[in-house]
């Protein structure tokens, strides 16, 4: 059994990995006579292991009797959600009978008040000297370190943890006996509702946030909807130190920013539609982070900015062309993106342009690397046969076409383009187009089938030498939202996983946070109105 983001939205949890990892998906057998579990420890009198922080909600979903049993605190019914103190009861029944009844312990929480502070020390030393003996659940409380009888171990292990010092980590979820983490998201606001509220189902569906970015130490949010004109839009940031996601600039003069790319240490924001008479331009993060900057560039037939990457002490960005223009998709800066300039599509002889090819766009909808060549994907709307991925000649300073990508087939304009992250990963170019693409030379692709034939591949942020996966399985009303994680693509592992009305589009990892914005499909069908709720889910790994 999974858990519910709607049921348990506002739920934290201060757990240890090592010791207080909990299961809830019931694989262990169900005990009618004694609470059993893979997480705590019972010895007939005392359930232990339990962390600071833990509520009703956790506990139960941390034993194999789930639903069977019932907490209480000085002989009343706790409600659920309710913080568990050292000396809380739990009890399990069966017909209505009690089998067991076991005194909750809470690991340090000698004062029995839910937390773990200087008095739980100050009471375990006075103890130790025989000033204030303790006994029962609270005695079981203050022999931390996991002794038999009190002693001078269980202090500096107090000490410590009041000191913040070997803390157990703080983690919002619980590890099943599968081994990975059945997770509690923590929602930590809807930034983009202050703009786009739930009058229509288009509005809703500008909630979207399409793209995560983190960047020293925060989350910036794009949300937004070119597609159906929403201008102005906004960014959005989620702050660990106030663990909460907010508008950080409202009112940018675009209708949707949809990719983040850090460029030269700088951050910045592809606008894809701006709303005043600049066609192409992007939003650069001033140097004492308190605004973006908009950069604009005059009227010249190019529309939209999909994306945009550093290369070669160069600045690229993917655009798209209006129809019959004589105009290129890819645009290139040389002087830090004060000024750009069209960069030349040539296959076949000839130049990519829509006046060249029939009477159609072309659009360069994302940039990437392999092996220290740039790549992009076009496509044109008239002529498919152009379609395909390009070469960065920087000799000529032109792409040339390179492949139409055996294997390679977009998801479909699903998403308003055809990627969602594309980056570089163990000798291959990695990409989420909502499949899970890998190549190893821009030619061949593979699609990986790791979460199912049916999932959906939205995500990816590089950890330390590992690469997460985000993956959706499911339909309206209901998805199950998964993390995988592998070092060499080949061998792929959950991670984490959690159910919800709809699925994760977006995906960021920030100081032991996983941060996700919640996303909806179709801008004509009423989208669920958790689109654009941010959550996080802290992990100790």
């Amino acid at each position: 059994m999974k858990l519910n983001v709607k049921r348990l939205i506002s739920l934290t949890l201060a757990t240890a990995v090592t010791v207080c990892s909990l299961a809830i998906n019931g694989s262990a057998a169900v005990s009618t006579t004694e609470i059993t579990s893979v997480n705590f420890n019972n010895d007939g009198t005392y359930l232990t292991s339990v962390y600071a922080g833990c509520t009703t909600v956790h506990v139960d979903a941390g034993i194999d009797q789930r639903g069977k049993v019932k907490f209480f605190r000085n002989g009343t019914e706790m409600e659920a959600g309710t913080k568990v103190v050292t000396g809380d009861t739990i009890k399990l029944y069966r017909n209505n009978t009690v089998r067991q009844t076991l005194s909750i312990v809470v690991n340090g929480d000698v004062t029995c008040d839910g937390a773990v502070t200087a008095a739980d020390l100050l009471y375990a030393q006075m103890a130790i000297l025989g000033v204030n003996p303790l006994e029962g659940a609270p005695l079981m409380a203050a022999k931390i370190s996991g002794g038999s009888s009190l002693s001078a171990t269980d202090l500096v292990a107090l000490r410590q943890y009041v000191l913040g010092i070997g803390t157990p980590a703080m983690m919002d979820g619980f590890y099943n006996a599968d081994g990975y983490i059945n997770a509690v998201p923590v929602y930590v606001g809807t930034p983009a509702f202050s703009r786009y509220n739930n009058s229509a189902a288009d509005i809703i569906f500008a909630r979207n946030p399409w793209d995560m970015q983190t960047y020293n130490g925060k989350v910036y949010i794009g949300s937004g909807d070119f597609n159906s004109n929403k201008a102005p839009s906004l960014i959005a940031c989620y702050d660990p130190k106030t663990d909460k996601a907010t508008v950080f600039q409202d009112r940018l003069d675009d209708e949707q920013i949809s990719n983040f790319a850090i460029i030269d240490g700088r951050l910045i924001a592809a606008g894809i539609d701006p709303s005043n008479n600049a066609i192409l331009h992007y939003f650069e993060l001033n140097a004492d982070e308190t605004a973006f900057i908009n950069y604009a560039m005059p009227y010249d037939w190019r529309l939209h900015n999909f994306d945009m990457i550093g290369f070669d002490d160069k600045i690229f960005i993917g655009a798209g062309t209006d129809d019959t223009k004589n105009r290129t998709a890819a645009v290139v800066s040389t002087n830090g993106g004060k000024s750009f300039s069209g960069v030349n599509m040539i296959k076949d002889g000839m130049n990519v342009t829509g006046s060249n090819i029939g009477s159609g766009w072309s659009r360069v909808y994302q940039y990437m690397t392999l092996n220290g060549d740039l790549y992009c994907y076009l496509t044109h709307s008239s002529d498919s046969s152009y379609n395909g991925f390009y070469k960065y000649d920087a000799a000529a300073n032109q792409f040339n076409y390179h492949s139409a990508g055996s294997g390679f087939a977009a998801a479909g304009d699903k998403f308003f383009n055809y990627f969602k992250e594309s980056l570089e990963f163990a000798g291959k170019s990695v990409m989420c187009t909502s499949y899970f693409i890998t190549t190893s030379d821009m030619k061949t692709f593979t699609k990986n089938t790791f979460a199912g034939n049916n999932a959906s591949y939205l995500d990816m942020v590089v950890i330390g030498d590992e690469l997460y996966i985000l993956a959706a399985t499911g339909s309206s009303g209901s998805y199950t939202n998964t993390v995988y994680k592998t070092k060499d693509l080949s061998t792929f592992t959950k991670v984490l996983e959690f159910d919800a009305e709809t699925y994760m589009i977006s995906m960021e990892y920030v100081d032991g946070t996983f941060v996700f914005g919640a996303g909806a499909p179709s801008n004509t069908t009423t989208p669920s109105t958790m689109c654009g709720d941010i959550f996080r889910v802290r992990v100790d790994f």
